[in-house]
């Protein structure tokens, strides 16, 4: 069953891909601080576009990382990157 978080990260998803003009290549569902999330890819002229969206209460956040090709934007420190997202109290 689809909820309306998920519903909101999907519309997230598709803002972003919008907004770059680019082409999505993939994205899944993951958690990201105990709370439900995108993470997804995409195609942009000039590089790759690697980006996480999650709701935490009644917040979205984002977070992105855009590289060159598809091993700078997946890289290590991109990864660390994306990775590095807590809520703190």
């Amino acid at each position: 069953a689809t909820t309306p978080v998920d519903t909101a990260l999907a519309d997230a998803v598709t803002g972003n891909v919008t907004s770059t003009h680019g082409t999505l290549i993939e994205q899944h569902a993951v958690t990201v601080a105990g709370s439900s999330a995108r993470e997804a890819r995409i195609k942009v002229i000039g590089g790759e576009y690697v980006f996480v969206v999650v709701f935490v209460g009644n917040r979205l956040y984002s977070l992105s990382v855009l590289g060159t090709d598809d091993a700078a934007a997946r890289g290590s420190e991109a990864t660390a990157f994306l990775n590095s997202f807590a809520v703190l109290p």
